[in-house]
C-alpha cells in the first residue's frame, strides 16, 4: 500500500516508530503526512512540535518550528495551558522571551481577565530575571550575600525550582508540581530583586 493512501492513524503509528528511534526526520515527515489529512488534530501538533524539540538540539529553526506548531495548538484550543507552557519555555531555550512577552501582552489587551494569559506573562517575566546576572552600579553599596545564602537561593532553591517546573510540564508523573514549582521561582526572584534594591541604594 502506498503512503499516500495510508490513513492518518497508520501515518502516525509509522512516525511514532521513527521517533521512538530518534529518525526525527522521518518521524517528522510521516506526522506532516497525517496532518494534511486532519488538519486540525491538535495531538499531530503535539507530536511535530516534539519531534522538531528532539531533533534541535541548539538549532533555532528547528526550535522555530517547534514554537510554530505550539502556536498552531493554541489557535485552535486557546484555553490548552500545557501548550502555552511549553511556548513560553521554548522561548526561553531559542532567546525569544521579549518577542513572546510581546505577543501575550497584545493578547492581554484583547482579553483582559484571561488567566492563561496572565500566568504565562508572570512566567516569562520570571524566566526574563536569569537571562543575565543583575549589573551593579558604581554607586552600589558593597552589600553581597552570605555564603550560605548564595548557597541556599542561587544553587538549591532557583535550579530545584526550573528543575521541577520542567519535569511538571513535559512529564506528566509531575504535573502537580508546576503551582508550587512556580513559586518557588517566584521567590527566588524576589530574593534578587530585595538584592537588586539594596545594592541600588
Amino acid at each position: 500500500m502506498q503512503e499516500i493512501n495510508l490513513p492518518s492513524e497508520k501515518l502516525i503509528e509509522l512516525g511514532d516508530r521513527h521517533q521512538k528511534d530518534n529518525d526525527h526526520d522521518n518521524a517528522i515527515r510521516y506526522y506532516k503526512k497525517a496532518l494534511i489529512i486532519e488538519p486540525e488534530n491538535t495531538a499531530i501538533f503535539i507530536k511535530l512540535a516534539e519531534a522538531y524539540t528532539s531533533k534541535a538540539s541548539g538549532n533555532s529553526s528547528n526550535y522555530q518550528f517547534a514554537m510554530d506548531y505550539y502556536r498552531d495548538i493554541i489557535r485552535l484550543e486557546p484555553g490548552n495551558e500545557l501548550a502555552h507552557h511549553k511556548l513560553v519555555f521554548l522561548a526561553m531555550k531559542n532567546k525569544q522571551l521579549g518577542e513572546l512577552a510581546a505577543e501575550y501582552r497584545e493578547k492581554l489587551q484583547k482579553n483582559p481577565d484571561n488567566a492563561v494569559y496572565k500566568n504565562c506573562l508572570q512566567q516569562i517575566s520570571t524566566l526574563a530575571l536569569f537571562d543575565k546576572e543583575i549589573t551593579k552600579h558604581d554607586y552600589a553599596s558593597r552589600y553581597r550575600p552570605t555564603l550560605v545564602t548564595r548557597i541556599m537561593f542561587d544553587f538549591l532553591l532557583m535550579p530545584t525550582s526550573i528543575v521541577l517546573m520542567f519535569l511538571s510540564i513535559f512529564n506528566s508523573m509531575f504535573k502537580g508540581m508546576f503551582l508550587q514549582s512556580f513559586t518557588l521561582l517566584m521567590f527566588y526572584a524576589a530574593y534578587r530583586a530585595v538584592i537588586y534594591l539594596i545594592q541600588k541604594s
